[in-house]
């Protein structure tokens, strides 16, 4: 599959998830401000690295460590409520070994995550 059709299907998948709910992570978290901080400094600080990661194992052609980072990926992103991004990890997770194809994911990946710092700290 071109990767151009690859990428309009993630799109496409991805048209109907919000970046970040954070109504449902204050209900998660029982609305503690403290708490909500904590995990955002955490994540905006934590999924750089993970990208980084990535990247790495690209570079080794290593599939099962791609996944098993993006599994990691997958539950931080559910835990906070990144929809988007979570969608995407688990679709490199599942990913073939096509390093093209998981390479142009991992850079949706890192452009979500651009949003994600915004919406974060301008809600």
């Amino acid at each position: 599959m071109p990767i151009e059709i690859f990428t309009s299907q993630i799109m496409e998948d991805l048209e109907k998830l919000a970046h970040f709910n954070k109504d449902l992570l204050m209900d998660k978290i029982s609305g503690k401000e403290t708490i909500y901080r904590r995990l955002i400094e955490t994540a905006l600080h934590t999924f750089p690295a993970y990208f980084s990661e990535i990247k790495a194992a690209i570079k080794a052609e290593n599939h099962v460590l791609i996944g098993d980072i993006a599994h990691t990926i997958k539950g931080a992103a559910a835990t906070i409520c990144f929809s988007r991004l979570e969608e995407m990890a688990f679709k490199l997770e599942k990913s073939d070994d096509d390093f093209t194809k998981i390479a142009k994911l991992l850079s949706l990946m890192e452009e979500e995550f651009e949003v994600l710092k915004q919406l974060v700290r301008h809600p």
